[in-house]
Parts: C-alpha cells; structure tokens; sequence
C-alpha cells in the first residue's frame, strides 16, 4: 500500500504503474513455475571431468608445493652444512698454520740446542783427550819414578809368567794362590830356596811369599810344582821381584830383555801370547787396569764384557802392528792388518816381539 502511495505520488508515477503490472506478470510466472513439476538436472560430463582435472592439479599443487618445500629445507640444511664445513676447514687451516708456525719455531730451536750441545761435546772431548795425555804422562812418569827407585821390578802380566831364572821356570797368580814351576837343569840335585815380593802401583810392598824346600829336592832333569797362598796387605799387586837362595836377583835374559831400548816408535811389531790364540788390548788408560783385573782373576766374562763395551780388543795373535807410543811396562800399537786395522791399544811388552820378515 506504501509502494503504490508512493508511487501515485511520485512525478514518474505512471512509470510507477507500468512497473507495478510487469512485476505482478513475473510473479504470477513464477507461481506456475512452482506449481509445475520441473524435470530433473543432469550435469555434463566434461564438467565432471573438468573438476576432476581442477582436483587433481590442486593436489599435485599441494603435493609439488611439499616437496619443494621439503626439498628447499634440505638445500638450506645442505647450504648450512657447507657453511659449517667451510668454517670449520677455516679454523682447522688456521690451527695447521699456527702449528706450522710453532713447529717451525721448535725446530729453529731444537737446532740451536742441537748445536750448542755439539760444540759443548766437542769441548769435552777435547778436554777428555788432555785428561787422557796428561793421565798417560803421569803414568809414564809413575812407572819410571818407581823404576829408577827399584830397577829390579817388573810388571805383573796376566795368565802364566815365564821367568826361566835359576829353577824357577814360571809362576801364576789364581784365584788368591801363587803357583810356581820348577825344574833343575843343573847336573846335580837342588834344594830350592827363593821368594816372591808383589809390590802396588807406588811401590809399596803388599805381600811377600817364601818357597822353602828344606829337605826335598829335585833331581837333574826333573820339574816339579809348589803354590803358595797370597793375601794381598794394601792394594792389587802391580809389580813384584824375585830374590834365590844367595841374595837378590834379576830375572833371566827371556824376561829381562826390555823391548824399549832395541824397538822404537815405528817400528813393525808381532803380538804373540804363548798358548793363546789371542792377544788383548787395552783401547784406554782407563781400561788398562781392567784388563789386568779380568786377565789376573782369569775371568772369561769380565773379558767379554770389557770387549762388548770396547774397552779391549782382541786380535789374533801372530798380528803385525807398529808401535805409536812406548811406555815402561806397555806399548801403544797401532794394528795393521785383519778385523781390528787401523785401531791402537795398550799392551804389556812382553807380548810385543819383532817383526821379522820371511
């Protein structure tokens, strides 16, 4: 009622009323239509199809969209990764490089000290070698004060001492006894009578045993053996002298020929030790009186302990050699020919004979 008030008085009211019956034609249409039964809707099959294509490509979207994004986190991991691993190989390459640097400092180092040490050695060494000449000069000096004192001592030598003097034929010290050899070579029985004095390295007598054979004798052409105990006062015996029935005497021409008068540095020599197949030699001053000590307490292992630790060598005996150095009771030797060329020792000079060519 409103509508068609308003419409009467509107200025376009006839407009109003043309309107008001096409709108009533429209509705009574559209009762009809309701009233009438419609047929039934069918949708086509391109649509349906075309939906399914619309699905499809939205879930292969989606699942693209997964994967790229999974695949994106996984270059980012892999992106961090290498970050990560360059980082690392930077700090690694900069800890090589600082420890580079250090080793070469070290080193630097190590070789300063390598060569200070060298030249410290090399100062002992030449000190060592005055010790040792001014050790062998005193020696030398030692052995020719004692001599001149007592020109009728000789040196102790290890093993059996060949003396050849009177009926005394030899005589070895073993283990703390004195054992002596005997044989008379006169053409008439003999009651022997003599002594054997031992003396230290100063002179100072250290023991002193009788051989007194007041009943028994020894036939012409006979030999016989007799041993004393030794017991040393002071110190290991290094020199001794012998003294027979009728005063003091010197040892025979075998023993008492010294080699310094008749062989002089330069020589050629032989070593030759009666009964062995080897001669020892002392390499030191030092190992001198070792060597004594193993030869007297007829140590094997002594021996081959001082050999292992090159304190003596042991050519063979028959082995030419030139004399370096001469001494009262020793010579220094330098050895011409086998294994042992070319090195120098001490030796007792009794062991020490001349070469004489064939």
């Amino acid at each position: 009622m409103s509508i068609l008030w308003r419409c009467s008085h509107h200025p376009r009211a006839a407009d109003c009323s043309t309107r008001k019956t096409s709108l009533k034609g429209e509705v009574d249409g559209f009762d009809e239509a309701v009233a009438t039964p419609s047929k039934p809707l069918h949708t086509p099959a391109w649509l349906l199809y075309f939906g399914f294509l619309t699905a499809a490509a939205i879930l292969w979207g989606i699942l693209a969209t997964w994967k790229l994004q999974d695949r994106t986190a996984q270059m980012d991991e892999a992106l961090r990764r290498v970050d990560a691993a360059e980082k690392a190989a930077k700090v690694a390459i900069a800890e090589a490089e600082a420890i580079k640097s250090q080793a070469i400092k070290d080193v630097e180092i190590i070789r300063r000290e390598a060569e200070t040490l060298k030249r410290e050695a090399e100062t002992l060494k030449r000190e060592a070698e005055t010790l040792r000449q001014q050790a062998e000069a005193t020696r030398v000096r030692e052995e020719e004060k004692v001599l001149k004192l007592h020109p009728n001592f000789r040196k102790l030598v290890p093993g059996e001492i060949s003396v050849r003097e009177s009926y005394l034929e030899s005589f070895a010290i073993e283990n703390g006894v004195v054992h002596v050899k005997l044989k008379n070579n006169s053409g008439s029985p003999i009651t022997p009578v003599f002594s054997i004095a031992f003396f230290d390295k100063d002179g100072a007598q250290t023991d002193h045993v009788d051989f007194t054979w007041l009943i028994t004798t020894i036939d012409p052409g006979q030999t016989s053996s007799d041993e004393k105990p030794i017991r040393p006062n002071l110190a290991r015996p290094v020199y001794y002298t012998l003294s027979f029935k009728g005063g003091a005497r010197l040892f025979a021409a075998d023993n008492a020929q010294p080699a310094e008068p008749t062989l002089v540095v330069g020589d050629q020599v032989v070593l030759q030790d009666q009964g062995n197949r080897r001669v020892l030699l002392a390499t030191s001053d030092w190992a001198w009186d070792e060597m004594l000590d193993a030869e007297n307490a007829n140590s094997a292992d002594l021996i081959a302990r001082l050999i292992r630790q090159g304190k003596v060598i042991a050519p063979k005996s028959g082995t030419v050699c030139v004399i370096v150095k001469n001494g009262s009771f020793s010579k220094l030797v330098l050895i011409k020919e086998g294994s042992f060329a070319g090195q120098e020792g001490w030796i007792q000079n009794e062991l020490v004979k001349p070469f004489k060519r064939n």
